[in-house]
């Protein structure tokens, strides 16, 4: 969500769960080579006015480089007035419950049953005569 680059980045170093520091730093640099850009909101979203968007879960591990990134932006979210919900999952790396070491893991079925269970309920609420509640 910051292509600068978040403090969680720049400490996870080389260890590589999934990426690497240096991994999310070339993926920044590809996406958008100009450095100065990397301030843009179209670059950057963070640093956009996020008022009056739509309800979003962010999902992140412990072990994940872009943990910061995930904190911020769920908070960006909240004070902005938008409806979010955040897991933080202990040990988990980038892609916890999506891909990765922990896609078939009892962590990962049980991140991904919390998202789903999270898209559930809000599309019964959105529309209550086309998923009537038990």
């Amino acid at each position: 969500f910051d292509l600068q680059g978040t403090p969680s980045v720049a400490a996870f170093g080389m260890r590589r769960l999934d990426e690497t520091a240096r991994d999310v730093q070339y993926f920044c640099d590809s996406y958008c080579p100009d450095a100065r850009l990397r301030l843009s909101p179209d670059a950057s979203p963070i640093r956009g006015d996020l008022a009056g968007l739509p309800p979003a879960v962010f999902t992140v591990g412990t072990e994940d480089a872009l943990i910061d990134d995930t904190l911020l932006m769920y908070s960006a979210w909240r004070a902005a007035g938008n409806q979010g919900w955040l897991d933080v999952w202990p040990d988990g790396p980038h892609g916890v419950g999506h891909y990765g070491v922990h896609a078939e893991t009892t962590l990962g079925a049980a991140c991904r049953a919390r998202v789903h269970r999270r898209i559930g309920r809000f599309l019964d609420d959105l529309a209550p005569d086309v998923h009537p509640k038990p």
